[in-house]
């Protein structure tokens, strides 16, 4: 029809055009990508970003501080990566240097990125270097036009890389935890990050890193590292140098005299998804075959969505993270609608958990018309959480001078700036029991300590010390799956624990004297359904303060600081608590003179 011609037209070629200051008011609404630069960089005196020949036209007509920089995006993006592959930029290394150093970034030969052949070369490169942690490439679907869809899982001994419908694998209890990358085909920043991402890991596996190692014993991580094969091979094939503007999958939804699928065919993959599938008909995605957002006939009408869903039910997924580009943010349901209801408790454990991802890079983070600027329905993230109640969420990476197709000086930066947060991702998938906080008061001279009966402490037998308040905290977004209990262990001779009914004997542990308790004591943690009458379960995102413990030294012979070994442990067998990640053992140094004590508050 003419109006899919007409579409056809604004939407077959982009733009790179420059906006100066002052921003003209709603220029989000005349062009997202206007909107989305304008917020990423308020305070600049001018932005740059690509756009179609429908909102350029619409810039015209609202403002006439804007210019057109280049005609044709696609040969800016080509022309730039050639240019620094003949004169490479000499970039500093900053920021600090870490035990286990990142993998280097990988480059190709499409614009600086992984070609087809190149990316599945990859894959089984990876599988064979490191057989103990990464099972080989496997086909869970096929594409529009019949490319294979890769899925990779991590995972210590490869426990639970088979397939279950049950929540967790079938040895451990392991959650899964899955990365996708490529859902817009034009957006090759996002394989280049979940690659290093799973390159970084591996390497400090195998470089005896405990941190990664505990990491992949506890969690499963899958990977659809290129979602969209057919728009990836398009944009290949058309743009060898780099720079394919195809976002859609190969579906024929617009042209049907060329020989070629075009730029203008296929879905929006990420409008295809089955909650609230076109909720509204005009906004938020399309329901004409030519429009960049076209959401297709149905939801999961297309084989590379069915692959996410049947993945995610095969291994009983608990959390998602899908890369695209650009945006330098961090997005989280909803997106169908700017009115969208999300309960407070959840909205207040997206908003902590966004604040610890982006705690490094800076990204900004919220619903996604909060943080892209405009809704969209259809969308994974909305499905992910919307039907499954999942944790599910999209790392938006670059900036708009990156725009789609970042230079390859930038790969290894943006790479980096999306390792903290699908680490961090990972560990908080499910429980992650750590110490929130503590305070110390130095204990009166009326507590009743034992010794001589008379109930002064310092008076008859010469001793002092204080309480111990901890306080513990569910960082996860799971509840624990098993009991744990946080023990605290004091050196023997000069310094004993009071007894407690909630803080129990530890285990065999050395002896002090005749009239000392054992020198370790625990306090257990229950999960929700089995709670003791003192203490409350440590469901998801909680804190909690636990029952204070009583610590006391000799007055006469004492050590300016006495040192205090706090652990997390599993009750009874260590594999029922396999899902939980736990902070390692923390020593702390309590002051022992009173009148540190006495003004000690909780920085102390």
């Amino acid at each position: 029809s003419r109006r899919c011609m007409d579409a056809a037209s604004r939407n077959g070629s982009y733009l790179l055009v420059e906006l100066n200051a002052p921003w003209p008011p709603a220029v989000g609404l005349v062009s997202r990508a206007a909107g989305r630069a304008v917020r990423e960089q308020p305070a600049s005196s001018a932005v740059r970003f690509g756009c179609t020949q429908l909102e350029w036209r619409r810039l015209q007509q609202l403002t006439r501080a804007a210019r057109v920089v280049h005609s044709e995006l696609g040969e800016y993006y080509a022309d730039r990566a050639v240019a620094e592959a003949a004169d490479p930029p000499t970039l500093p290394e900053r920021g600090r240097r870490l035990a286990s150093r990142p993998a280097a970034p990988l480059r190709g030969s499409v614009g600086g990125y992984l070609s087809e052949e190149e990316q599945a070369a990859e894959f089984k490169r990876l599988a064979a270097a490191y057989p103990s942690w990464l099972a080989p490439p496997e086909t869970v679907g096929r594409s529009r036009q019949g490319r294979p869809i890769w899925l990779l899982c991590a995972s210590r001994d490869l426990l639970g890389c088979r397939p279950s419908r049950q929540a967790g694998d079938e040895r451990g209890g392991k959650p899964a935890v899955l990365y996708t990358a490529l859902l817009h085909a034009r957006e090759p920043a996002s394989l280049a990050c979940l690659l290093h991402f799973l390159r970084t890991l591996l390497r400090s596996v195998e470089e005896g890193d405990p941190g990664a190692a505990e990491l992949l014993s506890r969690r499963k991580l899958l990977f659809l590292p290129s979602l969209n094969p057919d728009g990836w091979a398009w944009n290949e094939r058309r743009w060898p140098r780099g720079g394919g503007m195809k976002r859609k999958n190969g579906l024929r939804s617009c042209s049907r005299r060329s020989a070629d699928d075009q730029i203008t065919d296929g879905v929006d993959l990420n409008r295809n998804f089955g909650f609230q599938w076109g909720y509204t008909q005009e906004a938020g995605s399309s329901g004409r075959g030519c429009d960049e957002e076209y959401r297709g006939a149905a939801a999961f009408s297309e084989p590379e969505t069915r692959a996410v869903r049947d993945v995610m039910e095969a291994h009983a997924v608990r959390a998602v993270l899908h890369w695209h580009g650009w945006g330098n943010s961090l997005a989280f349901p909803f997106a169908y609608d700017w009115h969208a209801p999300l309960p407070s408790a959840e909205l207040e454990r997206y908003q902590e958990l966004s604040r610890a991802m982006t705690a490094l890079n800076g990204y900004s983070h919220g619903r996604a018309w909060e943080s892209v600027g405009y809704h969209a329905n259809g969308e994974a993230d909305d499905w992910g959480y919307g039907t499954r109640g999942l944790l599910s969420m999209s790392l938006e990476v670059g900036s708009s001078r990156d725009g789609f197709w970042p230079s390859p000086a930038r790969i290894g930066t943006l790479s980096a700036a999306s390792l903290w947060p699908a680490l961090t991702f990972a560990h908080r998938a499910a429980a992650v029991l750590q110490l929130h906080s503590l305070q110390l008061q130095p204990l009166p001279p009326s507590d009743e300590m034992g010794g001589d009966g008379t109930g002064e402490a310092g008076a008859g037998d010469g001793r002092t010390g204080a309480w111990l308040q901890l306080n513990v905290h569910n960082a996860g977004l799971a509840d624990p799956p098993a009991r744990w209990r946080l023990c605290v262990q004091a050196p023997g001779g000069w310094a004993h624990m009071l007894p407690a009914a909630e803080w129990r004997s530890g285990g065999e542990v050395e002896q002090g004297p005749a009239n000392a308790s054992q020198l370790r004591r625990c306090a257990e943690l229950f999960g929700r359904r089995r709670r003791p009458r003192q203490l409350r379960g440590l469901a998801r995102g909680e804190a909690w303060r636990l029952p204070p413990l009583g610590i006391v030294w000799q007055r006469t012979g004492a050590k300016p600081w006495l040192r205090l070994a706090l652990s997390f442990e599993p009750v009874g067998d260590l594999s029922a608590g396999a899902a939980a990640l736990i902070a390692p053992p923390r020593l702390l140094e309590v002051a022992t003179d009173r009148k540190t004590l006495s003004v000690c508050d909780d920085l102390c």
